[in-house]
């Protein structure tokens, strides 16, 4: 009975009651928001800036969380800037420690969109593999697909990794084909063609096709555009000039909803399909229109600049522009490799294959804890049914029965939602504060003590009155048998302090013994006359 009930002193104090957040005013709106986002993003963009933002800083974390998730994605979906938002990394923070793990994939996969618009490629990556485990995970095929193409463009952001960047593409592919996510294909297509582009013409001939005409399907004047900058490539990689030149004139005329990038490149093309031409004077006409602020841009720029000198036959301008294209080219290759990004998303890897390693063994603790306290409810319900105890204690130990079934559903709520090792250990952390350092701990220490040694303590204190109340604290802590470690986390208090306080009580009964030792004896004394009595009164009886 004795180790049954310590058993249940040391579980009741892992209890705590479950939080709940409470209804927001604005989550209404996040949730039209979210509806729209992924066929109206505009739409959706519209009806988070209709939030008012008194109402908005009056809500609760989560809904702020997911309001900033949701803008980010809006924005992004918009083709607006996301590089300057730093909000996006404290929304992903809060998802990883309070869930779900479906929001935290999603704000992983918006942070390493904001790390990859700042030109960080090692950075967005790790963001993007913390995600992929938990998206395989529920087995969405899009935001699977999704983000086989965003690892795919950090490959081709360092211009040497093309294998693992046409491996990638070629599994989005696959993901938007299987899961008939058809608004998704031509993104893929088109991404898979850019990248073949570079070494196989022929092979990426048919992506294209693949993209402009699921892009006219899906009435895709963005996705369209794309497919005709890359159609253009084609002609002028197959030094078809003629139509290079007519495809990419021809789409800056006819789209008024092109992106500036997609329109730079239709007049970087136009611009040496001119040059090719021997038509030096339409090409000049054009070299005013490109921008160079992007490296990718640039190296077109000095090309058609040194094509255009070398026609001329000014060879001095010409090698000056093509040193500076070959310079800058060699530049890319050598910060590309030095990312070593095929390396990195290796050790990523392993540490996914780490923690799955972990979340196993963890759920094997979880399931046999949970399984264990579940018995020990059983066991206290058999004590209750056979052991003659008084009303107290039977009114005490129901209430332990009560405590022991919701550490067990909260175990095992806490398993299904948190599937990362550190999630628990927040939640440790969490349980630490609330329980083992709340305001109802003392209570629950006296109430254990008295279970375990019925009127001892008011035994104790009417022998020694000049006790305080921190003193039959720090007694009630030892009655139930805690370490000293465990009662420093509940007290509050440094070991150290704790010693002080236990030579203090000794003194003050003026035992002339340790604490330890004085507890023992104070204990023996009360059992051996409890004994007695009881001889007594069945004597007399």
């Amino acid at each position: 009975m004795r180790t049954l009930l310590i058993a249940a002193a040391a579980a009741t104090l892992l209890c705590s009651a479950s939080c709940s957040d409470r209804p927001s005013p604005v989550r209404a709106i996040l949730d039209s928001a979210d509806s729209l986002m992924a066929v109206q993003p505009q739409s959706a963009l519209d009806t988070l800036q209709s939030l008012d933002s008194t109402a908005l800083s009056r809500t609760g974390k989560r809904d702020r969380a997911a309001y900033t998730l949701l803008m980010t994605e809006a924005r992004y979906k918009c083709w607006l800037p996301v590089d300057s938002d730093t909000s996006i990394f404290r929304a992903a923070d809060f998802f990883r420690r309070k869930g779900p793990e479906e929001l935290y994939a999603r704000a992983l996969m918006m942070q390493g969109a904001v790390l990859q618009e700042r030109e960080d490629p090692a950075a967005a990556l790790e963001a993007f593999k913390k995600a992929e485990p938990l998206i395989a995970k529920k087995g969405d095929l899009e935001q699977l697909g999704l983000l086989h193409t965003r690892i795919g463009s950090l490959y081709q952001m360092t211009f040497v990794d093309r294998g693992p960047a046409i491996n990638r593409y070629r599994k989005a592919v696959e993901c938007f084909e299987k899961g008939g996510v058809n608004n998704r294909k031509a993104l893929a297509y088109m991404a898979l063609a850019r990248i073949l582009l570079v070494d196989s013409a022929d092979s990426a001939l048919q992506y294209i096709t693949l993209g402009i005409q699921q892009a006219k399907n899906n009435n895709d004047p963005l996705q369209l555009g794309s497919g005709y900058e890359l159609l253009s490539w084609y002609y002028l990689q197959t030094q078809q000039y003629q139509d290079a030149v007519r495809t990419s004139t021809d789409a800056l005329i006819i789209s008024d909803t092109l992106l500036q990038s997609t329109k730079t490149q239709l007049i970087t093309i136009a611009s040496l399909g001119y040059v090719s031409l021997n038509k030096p004077d339409s090409a000049r006409l054009l070299l005013p229109f490109l921008e160079t602020q992007n490296t990718g841009f640039s190296t077109n720029y000095l090309t058609i600049k040194y094509r255009l000198a070398e026609l001329e036959q000014d060879w001095e301008t010409a090698y000056k522009y093509r040193d500076s294209s070959a310079n800058l080219e060699q530049t890319l290759i050598k910060n590309g490799k030095a990312l070593g990004m095929e390396n990195l998303e290796n050790y990523y890897d392993a540490q996914n294959s780490k923690l799955k390693a972990e979340n196993r063994r963890k759920t094997s603790a979880i399931l046999y804890l949970s399984f264990i306290l579940i018995l020990i409810t059983c066991s206290l319900a058999v004590t209750l049914h056979y052991l003659k105890v008084n009303s107290k204690q039977k009114r005490e130990l129901k209430e332990l029965s009560l405590m022991f079934l919701k550490l067990s559903d909260k175990l095992l709520t806490s398993y299904k939602s948190h599937k990362l090792p550190e999630n628990f250990q927040e939640k440790a952390r969490q349980l630490i504060s609330e329980i083992f350092q709340g305001k109802d701990i003392r209570s629950t220490i006296v109430k254990l003590s008295e279970i375990l040694h019925p009127g001892f303590m008011d035994a104790i204190q009417k022998k020694y009155p000049m006790l305080t109340e921190g003193d039959l604290f720090i007694i009630s802590l030892e009655l139930c048998e805690l370490s000293t470690k465990s009662i420093t986390i509940i007290s509050k208090r440094s070991e150290s302090a704790i010693y002080t306080a236990k030579s203090r009580i000794a003194q003050k009964t003026g035992c002339g013994e340790s604490f330890s030792e004085f507890l023992n004896t104070e204990l023996s004394s009360f059992h051996t006359l409890n004994l007695k009595n009881n001889l007594s009164d069945s004597y007399f009886d």
